[in-house]
C-alpha cells in the first residue's frame, strides 16, 4: 500500500532544523484514554485513598479531566485533594528514568512509604 500526502503552501518557509510534532490518535491519546478509564473506575470504587500518578502526563491528564486546577507535578509530592483521598505524584518508572538515575530505588520506594503513611493515617 503506497500513501502519499500532498503539503500545499502558499509561501516556502525557511526553516532551520526542523522538528515534526504530531498526534497520532492511536499514541498520542492514550493517556486521556487511561485516565478516561481509571476516572468511571474510580466511581465505582467506594475506598480509593491514594491515586499514585506516575508521570508528568498521567498526573496533568488527571489533574485535568478532573477539573483540578493549580497543582504542579513534582516528584514525591503529595496533594490532598479531599479529606479521604490523596494525589500523590511520581517519576514514570521507565527506562529512560530509572537508567539515567533520574528514578532511583530509593527514590521509588519513598513514594510507596509516603502512601503507606497516608493509610495507616486514617
Amino acid at each position: 500500500m503506497n500513501m502519499t500526502t500532498t503539503i500545499n503552501y502558499l509561501e516556502k518557509p525557511k526553516l532551520n532544523n526542523p522538528v515534526l510534532i504530531e498526534g497520532l490518535p492511536g499514541v498520542g491519546n492514550i493517556g486521556r484514554v487511561a485516565v478516561g478509564y481509571l476516572v468511571e473506575e474510580l466511581k465505582i470504587l467506594k475506598h480509593v485513598r491514594v491515586i499514585l500518578a506516575l508521570g508528568a502526563l498521567a498526573f496533568n491528564t488527571y489533574t485535568s479531566m478532573q477539573g483540578i486546577k493549580g497543582l504542579k507535578f513534582k516528584h514525591g509530592a503529595t496533594y490532598n485533594l479531599s479529606d479521604n483521598l490523596t494525589l500523590v505524584a511520581s517519576y514514570h518508572p521507565s527506562r529512560q528514568n530509572t537508567q539515567t538515575g533520574k528514578l532511583t530505588w530509593n527514590n521509588w520506594i519513598s513514594v510507596f512509604r509516603k502512601i503507606r503513611n497516608i493509610i495507616n493515617s486514617n
